[in-house]
């Protein structure tokens, strides 16, 4: 188990993982026990590059990946979006790449805190452990004790072959 803490900043957000317990065959392991698996699994990740939700969505906004995007104002969204007028971009990588991604962000009007993202990879990874042609999700943001912070987890849609 882990803990995930985002601090929003006007002009970025910080994550910080904190892995709390350790359970291996259903039993809780010891809190050394718990730093070494972290150790490993920050290694792997840090090797394979992985994400996961520790990703700043806004990444693709930020001085440092801008250039690697094609970012479209759409205007005001039609709809609400959790009861909010929103502003709709879209953001999509201008080269593919397993580590990029493609999508709508939607933007509050009131103090342009984000809303709601809804995107997938710009590539999906050939080495996965089961095939997938698509790959969707949607994370949604709302207010929080420090401004705006991810409420729900994401919705996971795969494509029509089988997926894990």
């Amino acid at each position: 188990m882990k803990r995930i803490s985002i601090k929003y900043f006007p002009d970025t957000a910080w994550f910080h993982e904190q892995y709390v317990q350790y359970y291996k065959d259903g039993k809780l392991k010891s809190d050394e026990d718990c730093r070494k698996a972290a150790e490993e699994r920050i290694e792997k990740k840090r090797r394979r590059g992985a994400m996961d939700i520790s990703y700043p969505m806004i990444r693709p906004f930020t001085p440092r990946h801008r250039a690697l995007y094609t970012i479209t104002y759409q205007g005001i969204a039609p709809e609400k979006i959790e009861n909010c007028t929103c502003h709709k971009f879209t953001v999509a990588a201008i080269e593919p790449a397993d580590s990029l991604i493609n999508g709508d962000y939607y933007f509050e009007s009131d103090g342009f805190h984000l809303v709601r993202v809804d995107f997938s990879p710009s590539k999906l990874v050939k080495r996965s452990m089961f095939k997938m042609n698509e790959m969707r999700m949607t994370l949604t943001f709302g207010p929080a004790v420090e401004g705006f912070g991810c409420r729900r987890s994401f919705r996971f849609r795969c494509g029509p072959r089988r997926c894990g």
